[in-house]
């Protein structure tokens, strides 16, 4: 697969290229920082900026140009059934990136709804910082289901697993089963040389019958 490495100058010029319409003296941005006290513009700065940048690489990560995660976070490659604690990285640029977006509107909202300065800069670091660990975890989520997506099915023998659609005796219909492969759960086709199989059965693949289909036997 194609993957394009996030570099630091290759964002700064997105983000410039961007926010340039955003920050027109007409555009309803524009007009709320124009109109904003002083530590509203403070978050205003961060939080536009920051915005434009997290939606250009959620965009590319999404349609299989990003890397999941800029700077080593998930980097998309062989993953092996790490954990979120093994592949999360706190400094990189997609979390600065995350911190400074919710940090700028969180202060900016708890400003407006009527809190004090230091009561708004705690709030939004705070805020900042839970989004940096769920916005993490999401971009993990989503290169686990691209990677087991990618898992050849010949991988799959010898593994165990459940029956998910009940598998017809003789090989005379296909069911389904789902086994852990490479720590990623996955579903396949499934036959058997022996009697029914029922749901939620224990299952072993013994070898593959052309295509997707596997031949399993009860564990």
């Amino acid at each position: 697969m194609i993957r394009m490495k996030t570099s630091v100058s290759g964002l700064v010029l997105a983000v410039m290229t961007c926010t340039i319409p955003v920050m027109a003296a007409d555009n309803p941005v524009a007009k709320m920082i124009s109109s904003a006290s002083g530590i509203e513009k403070m978050f205003l700065f961060m939080a536009v900026p920051a915005t434009v940048l997290f939606l250009i690489m959620s965009i590319l990560t999404f349609v299989g140009f990003g890397d999941h995660g800029a700077d080593g976070d998930v980097d998309g490659t062989d993953m092996h059934g790490e954990s979120f604690s093994d592949t999360f990285h706190l400094f990189t640029i997609r979390n600065f990136i995350v911190f400074f977006m919710m940090f700028g509107w969180a202060g900016l909202a708890m400003l407006r709804s009527g809190s004090n300065s230091v009561a708004a800069v705690l709030v939004a670091a705070v805020i900042g910082a839970a989004m940096i660990f769920l916005v993490s975890y999401l971009f993990f989520v989503v290169a686990k289901l691209a990677h087991s997506g990618n898992i050849p099915v010949q991988s799959a023998i010898g593994a165990t697993g459940s029956v998910y659609l009940t598998i017809p005796a003789h090989r005379s219909g296909q069911g389904k089963v789902q086994v852990v492969v490479e720590g990623s759960k996955i579903e396949l086709k499934a036959m058997t040389d022996g009697e029914k199989i029922a749901t939620g059965e224990s299952v072993t693949v013994r070898e593959l019958s052309g295509g997707d289909i596997v031949i399993v036997d009860k564990a």
